[in-house]
């Protein structure tokens, strides 16, 4: 396969995409579309001026390996028998170079939670709507989502597509079910501004309504300014009012952010009553960040024990990473002021914070699986609960209830995420109206 050079409108597409903080979609087929990859996140890299994270779900079959140590030996192999292309070579070292994350189709719940700049989806024939959903929602704002349809040649094929959800509708009678759904989905994408299909030479097919994505880019662009030129500038006035008062702002990325933050300090420097406060908002908004943050400055200002709950560890990272980052801004250096604990199951999943710095009352962060005793709870200064809404709400009441500090609710309530409204409906609603402030 001989790679031509790449279309215009491919880099500015992935431009104009990240500039808006605007997922792009791109559909490719051939014969070897993985070989394609490579030359297109080496242009996604330099939009972003670093390597991008990439989630890579399949059915069962890689067709190269996963494991370092294998490619390496296997391209020694091939380099000996004068069998290694140009074009393995830099595959292997795009693999080697980026912190690709692999998970099968069947086990993509365990993505949800977690955020990646790039999606990669092959085998077609294995997804569905909600596999669509689970997996499309953990690509972040100005990311990119790929479909790879490896042996599919010409566009009459991938609408002839049948999917393996297609074969518990055949019966004996009725051997022959009609593919709809793929063709219906890749013509509702043909007038998506953010929207390419290309072979695996990156000729484009005319499969779109807008190939030329160059004034398309002038719009991303001047929303972007705007937001920046409003928010932005928001977000920068708050940050130095704020000074030293709030150092963790610093770290906040968006207004949203910021005032969730300051909503949450001066409701834990006010110790009059327990108070609770909801964030929402749709997927990949910040709000595990912003909470990370919350639980850093409530740290720096004295809480002596912090309880974090969510429906698996797992789903925890991005909030302890802000809490790692958020001490580290307030001063506090990792294994001389606090130290982290882990899952025993090893994984290194991360479920606590002890903070032992000198001269300071000894004070823990630590994760409580949904339905432990709510005592565990009840004893807590800060009670923070990500992803709410995937947890019972008779479980959220009660810890609400319970306990008596600063109890945070965070969760998505659109999407594939915030299954159920139960929380937004029935808990928000009971908090307005009793003594406790809700703010969404």
């Amino acid at each position: 396969m001989v790679l031509s050079a790449l279309d215009p409108s491919i880099p500015q597409l992935l431009r104009n995409s990240f500039t808006a903080h605007h997922r792009s979609v791109f559909l490719i087929i051939g014969s070897n579309p993985v070989h394609a990859l490579p030359p297109l996140l080496n242009v996604r890299s330099k939009c972003s001026l670093s390597r991008p994270s990439l989630l890579w779900c399949y059915k069962s079959d890689l067709s190269f390996s996963s494991h370092a140590k294998k490619r390496m030996k296997k391209s020694k192999s091939l380099a000996k028998k004068g069998l290694q292309t140009q074009e393995s070579t830099d595959f292997d070292n795009f693999l080697n170079t980026h912190d690709i994350t692999y998970l099968y189709y069947r086990d993509s719940n365990n993505a949800l939670g977690k955020t990646y700049d790039v999606l990669v989806l092959q085998d077609f024939e294995t997804l569905t709507p909600g596999l669509l959903a689970a997996t499309v929602e953990t690509v972040r704002g100005g990311g990119t989502v790929i479909f790879l349809l490896k042996g599919v040649q010409s566009l009459r094929q991938v609408y002839s597509l049948s999917l393996d959800a297609h074969k518990k509708y055949a019966t004996p009678s009725h051997s022959d079910v009609q593919p709809r759904f793929v063709e219906r989905f890749f013509l509702s994408l043909r007038n998506c501004p953010t929207f390419l299909a290309a072979d695996d030479t990156f000729k484009l097919l005319k499969m779109c309504a807008h190939n030329d994505v160059r004034d398309d880019g002038v719009r991303g662009v001047a929303l972007a300014e705007k937001r920046a030129t409003k928010e932005d500038a928001e977000l920068d006035d708050l940050k130095a009012d704020l000074g030293e008062s709030a150092s963790c702002v610093a770290l906040c990325a968006t207004l949203c952010q910021a005032r969730a933050l300051m909503s949450f300090l001066s409701l834990f420097r006010d110790s009059r009553s327990k108070k609770t406060l909801a964030l929402t908002s749709a997927r990949g908004r910040g709000k595990s960040a912003a909470v990370g943050l919350m639980v850093a400055e409530a740290v720096g200002d004295g809480a002596s024990r912090i309880v974090v709950c969510a429906p698996k560890p797992e789903s925890l990272g991005t909030l302890f990473e802000f809490v790692k980052k958020g001490l580290e801004l307030r001063g506090y250096e990792e294994r001389r002021d606090y130290s982290f604990t882990y899952a025993s199951g090893g994984g290194g999943v991360v479920t606590g914070v002890d903070v032992f710095k000198s001269g300071a009352v000894r004070r823990s962060v630590t994760y409580a699986a949904p339905h432990s005793d709510l005592a565990a709870f009840s004893a807590a200064d800060v009670v923070c609960i990500d992803e709410a809404a995937a947890i019972p709400l008779t479980f959220v009441r009660s810890v609400v209830h319970a306990s008596k500090g600063i109890v945070v609710l965070s969760s998505t309530v659109k999407g594939y995420e915030g299954t159920g409204r139960g929380l937004s409906l029935k808990l928000f609603k009971e908090l307005r109206e009793g003594d406790h402030e809700a703010l969404a």
